[in-house]
């Protein structure tokens, strides 16, 4: 399909970048990406070419006729379908997020990607570690986000840290529902992460001990930060901790606000869910029905 509308790409030597040029469009099109080190800006160029190419190659070959519209928007469709996952690396955009262990996490293993030491008192004469596992078989973590506030809940399984495992007592383990809200977010200035606009305490949730039934407040907390949650991949795209993809990063108080506990932390990787082919195609074909009915009424006028 490129090389039928003339699509070419060119690297410009020394200078970082890659040209796609689409001669065929009108007006003349040239795409240009820059920082190409950078795989997300390469992935994104090649996209926005493959779906250049798709609606040059259609319209160079004359009439919109039904195929070439449904073969235009299957192009479109597969392009939307990857372009969230193209997007996670850097681009915090709206949807939901499938969220996991953090690779970083101090206390590991075993791997968290949440923290609430001394959420319980286990141990009366030591510090107890209690951590939970996004990435344990049937935990359901997941972040939602609607471009002004996010929310994190699911299911994850954890309690007493005991070294390179959770503790065998039944008693100090258990599995857990958590649900937090930030109801306030903003973009991070000068960068494509979002946090939330600093404020302790003004968004909450809580957790839920599956084994008893006992239901525990969380509640946000900034320290020496100018924000209590943070989700992206740093400053500048040069990752958090070690990690370049998403993470998602805050400190909470449990029990009562104002009671905050070193280390009590969200600390996860987060992954875009696309939406289903199926839903992006029927909406596809939704959309062109009116115009290839018009098609085939001006093919039977003319006829």
């Amino acid at each position: 399909m490129a090389a039928a509308c003339g699509l070419f790409a060119q690297d410009t030597a020394g200078a970082g970048y890659r040209t796609w040029m689409v001669p065929n469009a009108r007006p003349f099109l040239i795409i240009r990406a820059h920082n190409l080190a950078n795989p997300l800006n390469r992935n994104r160029l090649n996209m926005t070419a493959a779906i250049v190419a798709a609606l040059t190659f259609t319209r160079s070959r004359g009439e919109m006729t039904p195929m070439r519209l449904t073969l235009t928007a299957l192009a479109l469709a597969g392009s939307a379908v990857a372009m969230p996952q193209l997007a996670s690396a850097a681009e915090i955009t709206p949807g939901v997020y499938a969220l996991n262990n953090h690779p970083d996490g101090n206390a590991s293993s075993p791997g968290y990607g949440l923290r609430l030491d001394e959420l319980f008192d286990f141990t009366p004469d030591a510090k107890d570690i209690i951590t939970f596992d996004f990435d344990r078989e049937g935990a359901t973590m997941r972040l939602e986000y609607d471009g002004s506030s996010v929310r994190i809940r699911g299911r994850a399984f954890g309690g007493l840290d005991v070294g390179s495992d959770y503790s065998e007592d039944p008693t100090q383990t258990s599995w857990v529902t958590i649900d937090f809200t930030y109801f306030k977010v903003e973009p991070v200035a000068g960068d494509d992460d979002i946090k939330t606009v600093p404020d302790d305490f003004v968004n909450s949730g809580s957790i839920t001990w599956e084994n008893t039934g006992e239901v525990i407040g969380l509640w946000d907390f900034s320290g020496d930060h100018d924000y209590t949650f943070r989700l992206g991949d740093g400053d500048s795209d040069n990752g958090h901790r070690g990690f370049d993809g998403i993470s998602g990063w805050g400190w909470l108080d449990h029990g009562a606000p104002g009671t905050h506990v070193y280390a009590s932390d969200w600390l996860f990787s987060a992954t875009p869910i696309p939406v289903p082919p199926a839903a992006l195609l029927g909406a596809a074909g939704i959309l062109g029905l009116p115009i290839t009915r018009r098609l085939r009424r001006r093919a039977q006028r003319v006829s």
